[in-house]
């Protein structure tokens, strides 16, 4: 991987109160990240809740509180900021009762959200909500897509303005092992390394691994927590997936291996004490 994708300074030096995965498109990895960071969480014994804008609903299995928020759509908004309000106040609450309970909150905003999800944190300064100490990081997912490259400037310049103190990252979404097989003399590499990496050297970045494809489809509906597929007897997870006992043993092996890079990656860049390791 090009060595502009990476900062090894970690993105914070504290564990941060807020996470928000962002990312103008469909298919930029917000819900895959959201999902292996609050797995990630749980196995550092990190306290979590999720608030999901994405219509996907894909969080509901997980071990932690999810609050599932119906956003307007852009025709229906119409230029009502009361409308996003209104419909944003239910994943605000929430995350202010998991500010209140210890927890980190994670937004998975779906697509076309980022700009309506920053001017709502603008409005209701979230930034004066955060704990004391309790950073808020956003996370600009980006595959290795000259349009969402791009876009990823849009959505920085969006929360710069909504929340200056926040630190802004990049999520590269190593799907397919794009970003890691990146040729360096591309017209997507020079793309990247004029927008992303000034974000990646202020703010850090965060490396996506990409999940093995048959993995990602047999995880992709499941309405069982991910670490609890990894530890489940081989038998009864052959029986879940309904495959022969040694596929579902490969399949533990792979889920285990992913879910375990991806602890190490949160732990080292979203600045956990030492003993999380």
């Amino acid at each position: 991987m090009q060595s502009f994708l990476r900062r090894e300074a970690p993105i914070t030096t504290s564990p941060p109160s807020l996470i928000v995965f962002v990312g103008t498109s469909g298919g930029a990895g917000k819900t895959t990240a959201t999902g292996l960071t609050c797995t990630a969480l749980t196995l550092s014994g990190v306290l979590t809740r999720i608030i999901e804008l994405d219509e996907q609903r894909r969080h509901a299995h997980r071990h932690v509180t999810v609050t599932s928020v119906n956003i307007p759509t852009a025709a229906e908004l119409r230029n009502d900021t009361e409308a996003d309000d209104r419909a944003l106040s239910q994943g605000y609450e929430s995350t202010l009762r998991g500010f209140e309970a210890g927890e980190v909150v994670l937004w998975d905003t779906g697509a076309n959200v980022d700009e309506r999800v920053a001017a709502f944190f603008g409005r209701v300064d979230m930034e004066s909500e955060l704990p004391e100490g309790g950073p808020a990081v956003i996370v600009i997912m980006v595959r290795n897509d000259r349009e969402m490259i791009r876009l990823a400037a849009k959505t920085e310049a969006a929360f710069r303005r909504a929340m200056p103190k926040a630190r802004i990252a990049i999520g590269v979404n190593d799907a397919n092992s794009y970003w890691s097989r990146l040729d360096p003399d591309s017209d997507n590499a020079a793309e990247a390394k004029a927008i992303l990496g000034p974000t990646i050297k202020r703010g850090g970045s965060l490396h996506v691994h990409a999940i093995p494809t048959g993995l990602a489809l047999a995880m992709r509906d499941s309405d069982v927590a991910w670490e609890t597929l990894a530890d489940m007897d081989a038998t009864q997870a052959a029986e879940y997936w309904k495959v022969p006992r040694a596929v579902a043993r490969s399949r533990q092996g792979e889920l285990a291996a992913v879910l375990e890079q991806a602890r190490q990656e949160i732990v080292r860049q979203l600045g956990f004490p030492a003993d999380a390791d």
